[in-house]
């Protein structure tokens, strides 16, 4: 089917949702966007309130699959409830940008966790605080809601210092229900660096137990501001790492410190080899207050 037909069709079933924004959104084409594997993220404004957004503008095109369309909007319009200090606020979607459809979300102002803390002065332990009550809050939801793809570029931190979860879901959404429209690479490869070792080996669907695994990733990433295992350059010889076992220990000086025994604890506790024996968010949310 014409993409244009498909869109045509999310837009009307997403107006019954109530999470259709065309015409109610603005895109600045001054600002070049932020290029990732997925989506290509604009600045934008909110016509009526002049609220700064952002309009990711995913490199699929929409589903083909009436299935599909029902699932994305079930998602987005799920997600565009939500309402929680430490996570992104989904606002809804738009089918007007490049033949695709758009996620429209809060702008962070400050940018990404993992670029916020390469000033070696910021402390990452209060932003894990935060993103484990993001994450405990997502997975409170009935059903949870499993983000996916936890790491520093999908944590984002606001002027006043507060870090946001941020596209939550997306990543399975994306590989379930959109139609690859480019050659370019649509999946970073670099993921599995925070990948739980049964989902590498199984490629089954996500849990909350691997997004706790990629907390505990999350917690190294963000204390020594290098991606897991970033001394194996590889991603096959890291795939064979992570079989063998989780991270080693970093060094005091790297994490200036800031990677305590009862950090360290925590981030075994994530890596146990058994899902069902990890804690739930909301237990390390208890371990870290």
């Amino acid at each position: 089917m014409d993409p244009r037909i498909r869109l045509e069709k999310v837009s009307k079933d997403s107006s019954k949702q109530n999470i259709n924004l065309n015409d109610q959104v603005d895109r600045n084409l001054a600002c070049s966007p932020l290029r990732g594997s997925r989506a290509l993220v604009y600045r934008g404004t909110m016509r009526s309130t002049g609220k700064k957004v952002a309009i990711k503008v995913f490199r699929f095109g929409p589903p083909s699959e009436d299935k599909s369309t029902k699932r994305v909007l079930n998602e987005v319009a799920t997600w565009s409830r939500l309402r929680h200090r430490n996570i992104v606020q989904v606002s809804g979607i738009a089918t007007t940008f490049d033949y695709t459809i758009s996620l429209i979300t809060e702008w962070v102002d400050m940018g990404s966790a993992i670029n916020y803390v390469q000033n070696r002065e910021v402390d990452p332990r209060p932003l894990l605080v935060d993103v484990a009550n993001g994450l405990s809050y997502l997975h409170g939801q009935q059903p949870p809601i499993i983000h996916g793809d936890l790491r520093g570029k999908n944590i984002m931190i606001t002027q006043d210092g507060r870090a946001l979860v941020a596209d939550y879901g997306i990543s399975t959404l994306l590989n379930d229900d959109f139609v690859s429209t480019t050659s370019d690479s649509s999946h970073d490869p670099n993921w599995i660096r925070w990948m739980s070792p049964e989902t590498m080996e199984n490629y089954r669907d996500t849990t909350t137990a691997d997004d706790v695994w990629a907390f505990g990733m999350t917690v190294v990433e963000l204390l020594t501001r290098k991606p897991p295992f970033h001394d194996i350059p590889s991603i096959d010889r890291v795939m064979t790492r992570i079989v063998q076992g989780p991270l080693d220990r970093p060094s005091h000086g790297v994490t200036n410190g800031r990677l305590t025994d009862a950090w360290w604890d925590i981030c075994c506790l994530c890596w146990n080899s058994v899902p069902s024996q990890r804690p739930s968010m909301a237990q390390i949310l208890g371990r870290l207050e």
